[in-house]
């Protein structure tokens, strides 16, 4: 079952890092744009912790996991702050699954398998709560702006 909720981890950060690139190439704030960047949001090494993880486990399993599917908002080819909102508003859902995965993923190896399994599910697990603050202040800028930028049309 461990090992089945691994790859399945795996497969939904895979999924995550294509959905990011195409949703920070679509931003217009180089803030929401950097926020989604692999080395910000450290996809890279929570693929390389899980699959450590997994050849720290023994024993194999036939149970087959699926990771969960988001379905985007569409994306137009201009960039705009309207779409910088619906971006964020997928990467915060994106973000939200992952971080219950791992919690998930952890509740498995607790008390079950020693040092330093629970460690690496536990950095991926800060390093995805430090992501979705920089999204959600990312989102509370964009907020603000256009707050500021509806007030000043109205004079």
């Amino acid at each position: 079952m461990l090992r089945a909720a691994i790859d399945s981890a795996i497969g939904f950060e895979k999924n995550c890092t294509k959905l990011y690139e195409k949703l920070a190439s679509a931003s217009l704030a180089p803030e929401l744009s950097k926020a989604l960047h692999p080395e910000q949001t450290g996809i890279g090494s929570h693929i390389e912790r899980l699959q450590l993880i997994k050849k720290l486990i023994i024993g194999k399993t036939e149970i087959q996991l699926s990771f969960l599917t988001i379905n985007p908002t569409k994306l137009k080819k201009g960039k705009s702050n309207t779409q910088d909102l619906l971006i964020l508003h997928t990467a915060l859902q994106y973000q939200a699954a992952k971080i219950n995965e791992y919690e998930t993923l952890l509740a498995y190896v607790t008390d079950v398998l020693e040092s330093p399994v629970p460690e690496l599910i536990s950095q991926c697990i800060a390093e995805n709560e430090q992501t979705s603050l920089w999204l959600k202040r990312t989102l509370n800028h964009q907020l603000k702006y256009l707050r500021e930028e509806s007030a000043t049309s109205l004079l």
